[in-house]
This record gives structure tokens, sequence and C-alpha cells, in this order.
């Protein structure tokens, strides 16, 4: 309806498009979903790339959240920590962006952005252990987070995900003229705010 509106059209995408089983996909990689939240993305993909107009197509990683109670993968992982029986891959490496700095992306490519794929993905891309490690590192309640190291075929989930997901952006930030930042600040203001959410449950 927006391309017949002669409107541009944002599809936000995801990394999940993938199988993992290389990893480090870039703009020209070819989807090949395993879970079928990934196979919805690449039908809508499917149907933008076949069609004229001016539209865009958003990858995007796992985000991370200036705000509590949203779809953040710190705020689920640090209380994955905070609990009894936390578990976590090495294996499992993934792309992690940090909210503001999608926003500054976006802004980009409504000034920059010509239609075509986009790939909006901190680097380097980050591990599940990794990640548990730095809000461990970064927590006033380390002293309470612990994780059993484990091979992400052992975690089971309701249907297979990707091992090794995360995406590059090679065609996206010199179209763009930016490079997003590094996930790690993003994840230390997270765990500061939950910090401060946990100081007030104590």
């Amino acid at each position: 309806r927006a391309l017949d509106l002669h409107a541009r059209a944002v599809f936000f995408s995801t990394e999940l498009v993938f199988d993992g089983v290389t990893g480090g996909y870039d703009e020209t990689s070819a989807p090949n979903p395993v879970t079928e939240y990934g196979r919805q993305k690449v039908e809508v993909e499917r149907h933008l790339l076949a069609r004229d107009g001016d539209w865009v197509i958003v990858r995007m990683g796992a985000t991370v959240t200036e705000k509590l109670g949203e779809n953040c993968v710190v705020e689920k992982t640090y209380a994955t920590l905070m609990g009894a029986d936390a578990h976590m891959a090495r294996d499992n490496v993934f792309s992690l962006t940090a909210g503001r700095e999608t926003v500054t992306a976006l802004l980009a490519l409504r000034e920059r952005g010509e239609p075509g794929i986009y790939h909006f993905v901190g680097e380097p891309p980050v591990n599940r252990a990794e990640l548990a490690d730095w809000i461990i590192n970064h927590s006033r309640f380390s002293g309470r987070m612990r994780y059993t190291e484990t091979a992400y075929r052992n975690i089971p989930f309701p249907e297979p995900r990707p091992l090794r997901s995360y995406m590059v952006g090679p065609g996206t930030y010199p179209r763009l003229g930016i490079r997003l930042a590094p996930p790690l600040p993003a994840v230390t203001r997270k765990v500061a705010l939950l910090d401060e959410k946990s100081d007030e449950s104590v």
C-alpha cells in the first residue's frame, strides 16, 4: 500500500533470515531461514525485491534498548544470570546494536538511502557467553550472577535457531556515510539501568 501511494516503505527485517552456518553475512548473502520468524521476513523481503518504487529493507540483529520492559537481549540475559540455572553458549554468535545507533542510521537512511538492503549492526559481533561476561563485569550485582558454559545445541528451543547468524555491513556504511558504534557501551548503560531496578527490589 505504501508503494502504491508513492511513499517510502521501510521494512525491518532480521539476521534470522540466514541459516547461521557460516556467519558474517553481508547485504548480498542469500537468505536461508531456519525459523518461522525468519521465513516470514524473507517472504516480505522477496515481495519488495520484486517491486519497483522507493523501498528499503533494514536487517538488524538483537537491539539494546534504553528502557526497561522491552524486548532487549541484555535485559533478558541479566534476568537469566540472576536466576538459579543459567547456561550460556560461546558458540552462538549474533549481531548486537544499540537502539540509539539505529535511530542515527535511520536518519542517515532518510537523507541518503537509495532503495535496497541495509544491515544495521554493531561490530564486532558477540557470543552469548561473552555478553554474559560483559553484564557480570559491569554489574554491582555480579556476586549474585553465574552461569554454566555449554554448547548451543544443548539449550532447548521450540524450534532450531541459527548458530552464527551475525551480519556485517560493508555495503551499508559507505552508502550512508556512517558507522555504527561498538555494542559494549550500550550494554554497560543498560546494565546500570537494570542495577538501579535491582536496587529498588532489594
